[in-house]
Formats: C-alpha cells, structure tokens, sequence
C-alpha cells in the first residue's frame, strides 16, 4: 500500500502510539481491535528507541546482546511475518507471555503446507534471536509498560474515529459479490491497530493490522491517506485465488517482456505477484461505492508503486462484466483466457489507460445500473 511508501517519514514527525481495545457500533462492534501480542511481534524496527524509554532503564537498555539480535531480527524478517505466523497459532492477541511460548516451541513441519515457504525459513533463520528478545522483552515487563503506556494513546486513537456501519456493510456487500455471492468469515471486518507499525497488513486469518496514523483525520487531510481505502485494498485480500490463476500469472511473467519489467519493479516495493488484482479491485468497488471518480481511478493507476502495476488498469476495464455468481478468481481465468495472453499485455495496459484518459467513464455506481454480462 502506498502507506507503507509515505508513513515512514510522518512516524519522525508525530507521537508515536501503541496500544489495545474494541470499539464500533451496531453490525460491526468488535471493527477496531488491539493487540500486546502482535505489537511485542512489531517492535524490532523501533529496538533502539524503546530501549531508551526511561521504563525500560536498567533492563533492556544495559542489554547490549538484546540490541544486536534485535537488529539481526530486523534485518531478516518484517513485522508482517511475525504477526502473520503467530495468527496462525490460536493463541490469545492480549497476552504477550504466550507469544513467548509458541515462539520458543513452535514447529515449522506443523504448519499447514500452503502457507509454507520462504517467509518462514526466513523467520526460522533467527529463530534463537527471537527466542531470546521475546523473553527479555517479557521479563522486562512489556505487558506492563503496553497496558500504561501504549494502549491509552491507541484507544484514544480509535475513540476518536468515527465510521457509518451503513458504509460499512456497503463495502462488505460488494467484496461477497466479488467472492461470488458466498459469505466471507466474520472476521474479516476485526482490525488490529497497532502502535509499533507505518503501515497496513493482511494477515493469514483473514483480518488485519494497520498503523493508527490512518485514523487520524488531519494526517489523512494533509497526506491524502485515506482508511477506508486500505480497508477496502486489505479485505480484498481475503478472496481465494486459485493455483491455476497464479500459474495463469508466472506464465504471464515467463513470457511477456512488458510484464515481467515491470513485475519486477513492483517486487522491490514489496508488492508484487496478485497485488495489482486487489488494486484494480479496491479502485473498482471504490467507484462503485461513489467514494472516487475516474480521475482518482486513474491516478491510482500512475502513482501507486510508481505505476508498476500494469494489469490493473487492464482488471479495472474489464471488471463491469463480472458476471452473476461469478467470483473474482474465476473473472481473472476468464479474462486471462481471452485478454491477458503473453505478447499482449503492453497493448492491453495502453488501451486501458487510453481509455481512462480520455474519456474518464468507467463502472457507474451500483445505484445507476446493473451489472453487465457480456464476455470479455
């Protein structure tokens, strides 16, 4: 997102938050969350700064070994993967003791084969730093200095936004037709902020995190950082994509110089791979939901990992012809079988953004028309 671009710089300018707690009304009540657990995972980046919090004098800042493994960790893993691997262990998202625990005993070869892969032998390869880290953290009484600390400047945060749950349910009706008509988990809709972050994140059992920068409203005048756009891009991530699609997507990169030049690109920010899907489709359900026009659309499309992504201006144009039923996976097979062929897709992005430029009309609001049917 392009948070994760923008966010490092205001971080240096704005008290830092951390902390957790519930709010929300009506359909969605539980929608803002905190969470000790997945803060304690997020505080490598910012080792040095929280060891010379006057809390922590005596303990963590006279621990020179503590300070160099934490570099070690961050140098290896993000916050993200932490975070992502813990959610997958069940354990209690208040409770930083069993962080601890499942750090210090889990077993890769447990996990679920699908969610293996680089990410974890990275996180394995400091394994024993971050053993050693989490328990000095937790005996240096992390929980405590989170409860007094942290977790009032994130609740203030959280207290002081405001969201329709009408507006809500609006975006969650759009991304279950994009999922084919079929209910997605509950929780989806929970979000944990967090104050050791710059940025957003999905996480593996469909919710996510997200800095609470996003919910302050001057910041988000000023920088143009919108939360409900990240809402939306982050509960996009929850759509299943098939193994065929993505094998439709490395063929694509094997094979089309246009393409692949500029997946490359993307890949150095971080976000490549199925990332310009969720684009076209954040841009897409915004436009429907009349919180964008076309210019923003297209915007989006220029500025956003410097333009990189360029299947998603392609996604958007053919997007309207979603069918009844239909799910987004089983769209993207269509269009890739017609459309997004290797060879192609230089001609394909260049008559999209024509098309956006020029006339600047893409999908009406669903309150104007229904969908279209035809093929792509």
């Amino acid at each position: 997102m392009k948070p994760q671009l923008l966010l490092p710089l205001l971080l240096a300018a704005l008290l830092p938050m951390t902390a957790s707690a519930q709010s929300g009304e009506g359909e969605f009540p539980d929608l803002f969350n905190t969470s000790a657990a997945y803060d304690m995972l997020a505080v490598f980046p910012q080792a040095d700064k929280l060891a010379e919090d006057p809390f922590f004098t005596g303990t963590l800042g006279a621990d020179t070994l503590f300070l160099d493994r934490a570099h070690r960790i961050d140098s290896v893993v993000r916050p993200s993967q932490l975070c992502n691997l813990y959610s997958l262990s069940g354990g209690s998202k208040d409770d930083p003791e069993q962080v601890v625990e499942f750090f210090a005993s889990f077993d890769p070869e447990s996990l679920p084969q699908k969610v293996r892969g680089a990410w974890i032998d990275e996180i394995c390869s400091v394994r024993d730093e971050l053993s050693y880290c989490l328990q000095r953290l937790a005996q240096a009484g992390y929980a405590q200095y989170w409860q007094e600390q942290v977790r009032p400047c994130l609740n203030n945060a959280i207290e002081q936004y405001r969201i329709a749950p009408e507006q809500l349910g609006a975006i969650h009706q759009e991304i279950t037709r994009l999922a084919g008509g079929q209910p997605l988990d509950a929780t989806g809709s929970r979000i944990y902020i967090l104050g050791n972050i710059d940025n957003a994140f999905a996480l593996l059992d469909e919710t996510f995190c997200c800095t609470p920068l996003l919910l302050d409203p001057e910041t988000a005048r000023q920088y143009r950082i919108d939360f409900m756009q990240v809402y939306i891009h982050e509960n996009l991530h929850r759509l299943s994509l098939s193994g065929e699609l993505l094998d439709m997507l490395q063929t694509l990169y094997d094979n089309d110089d246009f393409y692949r030049t500029h997946e490359d690109r993307a890949r150095a920010y971080g976000e490549g791979g199925n990332e310009a899907f969720v684009v076209a489709a954040e841009r897409y359900v915004s436009r429907r939901l009349g919180r964008i026009d076309d210019k923003q659309v297209l915007d989006e499309f220029l500025v956003y990992c410097d333009g990189t992504h360029v299947l998603a201006p392609i996604v958007y144009r053919y997007l309207p012809d979603l069918r009844d039923g239909e799910s987004f996976d089983g769209f993207l097979r269509r269009l890739f079988d017609r459309r997004i062929r290797p060879g192609k897709v230089e001609s394909q992005y260049r008559r999209a953004m024509k098309k956006l430029a020029g006339t600047r009309k893409s999908e009406p609001t669903a309150a104007e028309t229904r969908s279209r049917t035809q093929n792509p």
